[in-house]
């Protein structure tokens, strides 16, 4: 398990539900400067159980939180929040257009 990218997953998951370190410390049990020392990367790595905490209170899962790459379903969810929305909808397509434009 990388330690900098289970940080990063926590830390975005987290802010996905608009909480705080200190909101995920109280529904998880763990300690909110024990969450800031996962989510900086560093060498403190959550145990089993600490995973199992947080993906139930983040609503995501474990896999997830440990996979080093994210798991295909959680990728397409977020291509859909993408694809609902008009405006990212347009600077995809846009992308698309100056990425086929530059590798002719």
């Amino acid at each position: 398990m990388n330690g900098k990218i289970i940080g990063i997953k926590i830390k975005r998951a987290r802010e996905n539900k608009g909480w705080g370190q200190q909101e995920l410390a109280e529904r998880t049990g763990v300690r909110q400067g024990t969450i800031a020392q996962y989510e900086g990367g560093g060498k403190v790595r959550p145990d089993s159980e600490i995973v199992n905490k947080i993906s139930k209170a983040l609503n995501v899962s474990s896999d997830y939180l440990l996979a080093e790459n994210e798991p295909l379903p959680h990728f397409c969810n977020k291509v859909r929040l993408w694809l609902e929305n008009p405006e990212c909808v347009s600077y995809v397509e846009d992308a698309y257009k100056t990425y086929k434009e530059v590798h002719a």
